[in-house]
């Protein structure tokens, strides 16, 4: 009799355990999926400028060098660090880069030392360690307050976006300029005005030259 009844309740019992197998081999899976995102997920590493520069032209002088940032005698002003490595970075917290530059999901990792200059044609190599197969490197290159009588000052900003593939690189160079009227600024009061302006003009040159790395190329005659 107990042996008809197992007999009847084996097949039962088999069921039972593979049901239980395969809800472990799901929840298994379902732990592993993450970790092979994490592995295959994007990264956009970016890089300030070492600082403000500036290039000022005028009726009888052209092409002076820094001239505007140097602090006139018996002031203290500021003005040559204006918007240094950290506060180009704090500036652009604010932007959704990923977006602006078309990366799937990317996650914005900022390096708060500016690279060494770049050296043309230097072959273009990751500039940080990182290993992610999707990986991309934004560079602001330079910042200068360029002035002339004419049209005034503006923030010229400098940047290089390079886009890492399997087996090349797209890298595109340019540069967008934002007028601004509170730099250089003559008293210490003015000084918060001043650095925010530069903060907003470098925020608007940055989404600029995102717009342009994003067009096709021009094609050739």
């Amino acid at each position: 009799m107990i042996q008809k009844l197992i007999a009847r309740l084996r097949p039962l019992l088999l069921l039972a355990i593979a049901g239980a197998a395969s809800g472990a081999n799901a929840q298994l899976a379902e732990t592993a999926s993450p970790s092979r995102d994490a592995a295959s997920g994007c990264e956009l590493h970016v890089w300030p400028s070492p600082g403000l520069e500036s290039a000022t032209e005028g009726w009888i002088r052209n092409n002076t060098q820094n001239q505007t940032l140097r602090d006139p005698p018996g002031k203290s002003l500021g003005l040559a660090n204006a918007i240094p490595p950290q506060a180009q970075l704090d500036a652009i917290a604010s932007l959704n880069l990923v977006e602006a530059f078309h990366l799937n999901d990317a996650k914005v990792i900022t390096h708060a030392d500016p690279l060494p200059p770049l050296l043309a044609g230097a072959p273009i190599v990751r500039q940080s360690a990182a290993t992610t197969p999707c990986y991309a490197e934004l560079i602001i290159k330079r910042l200068v307050y360029a002035r002339n009588p004419l049209s005034g000052g503006a923030l010229q900003s400098f940047f290089v976006f390079r886009q890492f593939g399997p087996t090349d690189v797209r890298s595109f160079t340019s540069m967008a300029d934002t007028p601004v009227l509170s730099f250089p600024w003559k008293v210490p009061e003015e000084a918060e005005r001043g650095r925010a302006e530069l903060a907003n003009a470098l925020r608007t040159d940055l989404l600029t030259f995102a717009k342009y790395s994003s067009k096709p190329p021009a094609k050739r005659r």
